[in-house]
């Protein structure tokens, strides 16, 4: 298979610029980054990276004889500019937006659906990031004519006080962790509980009421929740500041976030990026020390690209360090010498289940049983998300972290597949991957080079091709033994991590 050694890469600015960073680094600890992955390595990473989903057979053959000097190059803009990524782009930030916790009544009450085409639409005009942002904390009014209002809409509990949605915003748009101080003083980070409250001021007037995020008046409430920690405050931004006179507290919300000294928010969203491309933080946190030099670094670069999000991905997926291969030492994948290694996130891992499993045609058939249960369920958008809330189960246990990046499965996860009839019935269902390939062709070595090329993108090697081609051929049924195949891959590590 090629690799990039031979190829002349055509060399993106800001790509180029990062690589000479992290050159320099590698070099002043003398450490020898790895060789570029394989063709099919890169072509597998960068799809489910930036389309959430695998290529399909036909794309991987033509990709791996294609003899196109740049051919790496021109994937990464063919996919950028693709309805997936757009698609990817908008589940994905519904993940972060929204949180692990997503129920029934959310689909009923918000308009997750239009959120989704307003993300789809900023990925495709690039809306710059400091937009985005303001989008967020500073929207109002109808959820279906404002679809960022949907966000603090989630996050506001009737009877509460805005803490949730406080703590929330603090860490997706600044990248700090407050949610402790809201009690007390936070034993890690430099926020009091007063300056978690003040924060949470920003936030009082709103309210939800009929789909319709409003403000109104704010007053003392006539008795505080002590059992939330409630303290009620003037509302003062992280750093002191306060809204001018007369200024709407969302709109003051979003003005000091986006000019908080150290480039929070874009600090917060570079951190993101990178994490979510390369599987490790660079923001020092509290049980790890970071890369606080290569952020500084990267936030620069996207500074200097106007908060573009699609020119940021674009830098850090053609980059040296995202297309060498993922096997190397520790010290050196520390260091970003060793290519990514991480587990799926939820979109990728419900969009490559879907792709093994047609999920898609399972619940669309429940959906159609009963359509009237849940007539919403006729947006697309909103049929994802209504498929994620039961997926989410097999990755994150309630809680967690909806932008933590696991290194193993869970406990859900191994028992849903080793004793999981649903999943059976899936498998040898009529839609079944296994079935759509027996019908393509009759040559064993045809149907295990298609299983593995749908499974985990590449042709299987000499001694796997040689060991399932002598399963295959002894078996009585031979159907049950395509199946085998599968679902040793499905079940395997490479199906389900990105390396």
């Amino acid at each position: 298979m090629g690799s990039i050694e031979a190829q002349e890469v055509r060399r993106e600015p800001a790509a180029a610029t990062l690589d000479g960073f992290l050159e320099s680094e590698w070099k002043k600890q003398s450490l020898k980054p790895a060789p570029p992955c394989e063709d099919a390595v890169f072509l597998r990473r960068v799809s489910l990276d930036l389309a959430g989903s695998l290529p399909d057979p036909e794309e991987i053959r033509a990709f791996l004889k294609s003899p196109r000097k740049d051919k790496r190059a021109a994937k990464i803009d063919e996919l950028l500019a693709s309805p997936q990524a757009a698609e990817y782009f908008a589940w994905v930030w519904i993940q972060w937006l929204m949180g692990h916790d997503v129920e029934d009544r959310d689909l009923r009450r918000l308009d997750l659906g239009g959120l989704a085409r307003w993300l789809k639409d900023a990925w495709a005009k690039d809306l710059p990031y400091e937009e985005m942002v303001r989008a967020f904390l500073s929207a109002s009014g109808p959820l279906k004519d404002n679809p960022p209002a949907n966000f603090l809409a989630k996050h506001l509990v009737p009877g509460d006080p805005p803490a949730l949605a406080a703590g929330v915003a603090a860490r997706l748009f600044l990248g700090k962790e407050i949610r402790c101080a809201q009690c007390h003083d936070h034993p890690f980070e430099k926020v009091t509980q007063e300056e978690f409250w003040s924060f949470a001021a920003f936030l009082r007037p709103l309210h939800l009421r009929e789909g319709d995020l409003v403000e109104d008046p704010v007053t003392r409430p006539s008795k505080l929740r002590e059992d939330l920690g409630e303290l009620f405050a003037e509302p003062r931004f992280l750093d002191g500041r306060g809204p001018d006179a007369d200024e709407p507290r969302g709109k003051a919300l979003a003005r000091l976030a986006l000019t908080m000294d150290g480039d929070a928010s874009s600090r917060a969203i570079v951190d993101r990026a990178w994490k979510s491309l390369f599987g490790r933080a660079l923001a020092p946190r509290r049980n790890s020390s970071g890369n606080p030099e290569l952020l500084g670094f990267l936030v620069d670069l996207f500074g200097k690209g106007r908060g573009s999000l699609k020119a940021l991905v674009r830098a850090l997926v053609s980059s040296r360090a995202y297309q060498l291969s993922s096997e190397g030492p520790e010290a050196s994948r520390r260091e970003y010498a060793v290519g990514p290694l991480k587990m799926m996130n939820t979109v990728q891992f419900l969009k490559t289940w879907n792709h093994a499993l047609a999920l898609d045609v399972y619940y669309r058939q429940l959906y159609e049983k009963d359509p009237a249960r849940a007539a919403f369920l006729r947006d697309p958008d909103l049929f994802w998300v209504g498929q994620s809330m039961h997926a989410k189960e097999l990755l994150f246990p309630k809680g967690r972290d909806p932008e933590e990046v696991l290194a193993s499965g869970t406990d859900r996860l191994a028992i849903k597949l080793m004793n999981n009839r649903d999943l059976q019935l899936l498998m040898i269902s009529q839609f079944g991957l296994v079935r759509r390939v027996m019908k393509q062709s009759e040559e064993p070595g045809k149907r295990i080079e298609e299983i593995f090329l749908l499974m985990v993108s590449r042709p299987p090697s000499s001694r796997e091709r040689s060991r399932f081609g002598d399963h295959v051929r002894g078996a009585a049924n031979p159907y049950n033994a395509y199946t085998d195949v599968f679902w040793t891959l499905f079940n395997s590590s490479e199906f389900v991590f990105i390396g």
